[in-house]
């Protein structure tokens, strides 16, 4: 996560280490166009370490494949701005169905996201933020999240963000 921050814009990183020694990583900056997204964080408190301990030890080896394969394809996707594609590449069998159900209305906080136009929802990080990549109608779609919120008696906020190609950068005055 840190990456990103730092560098701008999508990296790829993998560490180059095996496990238990100290980190060494390889980075990968990877061309994309301005995005701006719907970004909805319901008041439900999900602590990561809770998250991944929902995750199984083991997937099947279909789980496993169909994940995999839309990793190209989401790099893709995104370096071409390409929504209909993206929304293909951000199916997942391997976190969303065992995270999901912790968070109240979050069924229908994507399917109000989906009925303005956004064509790619999911789990942002480990959750219960919820992520929606839409090439317009972002209020609409922000204000619709967060109803869907409300009806299942969540509180929620929201930003549209817009993503940054450069990462971070230091002012002197």
């Amino acid at each position: 996560n840190v990456a990103p921050a730092f560098l701008g814009g999508l990296v790829l990183c993998n560490s180059l280490n095996q496990p238990g020694e100290p980190g060494q990583f390889h980075t990968e900056q990877i061309p994309t166009p301005v995005y701006h997204v719907v970004l909805v964080l319901p008041d439900v408190a999900l602590l990561t370490r809770d998250a991944r301990a929902l995750l199984p030890n083991q997937v099947s080896r279909a789980d496993a494949i169909f994940n995999i394969s839309r990793m190209g394809l989401l790099i893709r996707a995104l370096m071409a701005g390409d929504f209909a594609k993206l929304a293909l590449a951000m199916q997942d069998r391997l976190h969303q169905p065992y995270r999901m159900p912790l968070i109240p209305g979050f069924q229908a906080a994507v399917r109000a996201a989906q009925s303005h136009g956004a064509v790619a929802t999911a789990l942002s990080g480990a959750g219960p933020s919820l992520i929606a990549f839409s090439q317009d109608n972002h209020r609409p779609i922000a204000d619709d999240v967060q109803a869907a919120f409300a009806a299942a008696g969540i509180s929620s906020r929201s930003w549209i963000l817009t993503s940054d190609n450069n990462g971070c950068r230091v002012q002197i005055q």
